[in-house]
């Protein structure tokens, strides 16, 4: 190797360095100032981070609101393998002052480790579970308040299960983006991407369409990805499509994760899809739960 190309890739690699330092710099100020916008600091104000047991690991929960004689407001979020406790401080500002937000991390993901249990022994029923032991510990913390159940997309498959097996644990169920049925409705998502792909001339993701079965996969985690990918690029998914990089700029730099945190999602998003997102499409609620006790 010449003395020149040593020196190229010399001034290569301290540039990377620098520029790696500077994002991580940039990163810490935008973490500290984005704390110090949102802490909540009112005299029954509670503004921290829980450490919940449940069998075989550590959940880790952020428990956010301006007065704790509020109802309890129990976020079970989506994915699987999404936590979106990454973006509260920066979208919870109004939510804060009427309720106490609780949102957990799922086994596997943000700042909960996968615990004694591998991802490829994960199933419904497990999650079920954790969810329960996190309600059970929020009514010895809050004994006095009402917990109001909310499931987010996969969540909500997780949240109704629970609000219809242990109902005196939850004082109300919130369904959002509620999950029912897929093995109906997926294919339906499937044929509005398509309509919309060929209304819109775009041939590239028709052809992506035509690769992927549209009666079978939604249980197939690979083929999910690629049909969503399509449905976000004609108009689905999101209302803006600013929205996607909106909420990973504000996961980036919340002060509540670090960098391994972040790590652990992004490197178990397709585990946990391979082994639970099946498990979801094959879940039908019509036939699971035939009411709630609760409003």
């Amino acid at each position: 190797m010449s003395k020149k190309t040593r020196k190229a890739i010399g001034v290569g690699i301290a540039t990377l360095a620098g520029a790696i330092a500077a994002a991580l710099v940039y990163r810490r100020l935008e973490q500290n100032r984005i704390y110090r916008h949102t802490i909540l600091t009112g005299p029954n104000a509670v503004d921290e981070n829980l450490t919940i047991p449940v069998y075989g690991t550590k959940l880790r929960a952020l428990v956010r609101g301006a007065d704790q004689s509020n109802p309890v407001l129990l976020m079970v979020h989506g994915g699987p393998g999404t936590p979106d406790a990454t973006t509260a401080r920066e979208f919870d500002n109004l939510l804060v002052n009427d309720f106490t937000l609780v949102r957990n991390d799922q086994r596997g993901c943000g700042r909960s480790p996968v615990g004694a249990v591998p991802i490829d022994a994960y199933s419904i029923e497990l999650f079920v579970d954790d969810l329960f032991r996190v309600a059970s510990h929020l009514r010895v913390l809050f004994p006095s308040r009402p917990i109001w159940l909310v499931g987010n997309s996969w969540g909500s498959v997780i949240g109704m299960l629970a609000a219809h097996e242990k109902p005196e644990l939850f004082d109300a169920y919130i369904g959002l983006c509620q999950v029912i049925d897929m093995q109906t409705t997926d294919p339906w998502s499937y044929d509005y991407a398509m309509e919309q792909a060929v209304a819109q001339r775009k041939r590239g993701l028709v052809k992506k369409l035509n690769r992927i079965d549209r009666d079978s996969y939604y249980i197939d985690y690979k083929q999910v990805r690629t049909q969503r990918s399509v449905l976000f690029d004609v108009g689905g998914v999101m209302a803006r499509k600013q929205a996607k990089s909106e909420l990973l700029r504000a996961g980036l730099r919340s002060p509540d994760y670090g960098l391994v945190d972040l790590c652990r999602t992004f490197w178990n998003a397709n585990s946990l899809g391979d082994r639970l997102y099946p498990q979801m499409a094959l879940t039908n609620l019509f036939d699971d739960v035939t009411e709630l006790k609760m409003p």
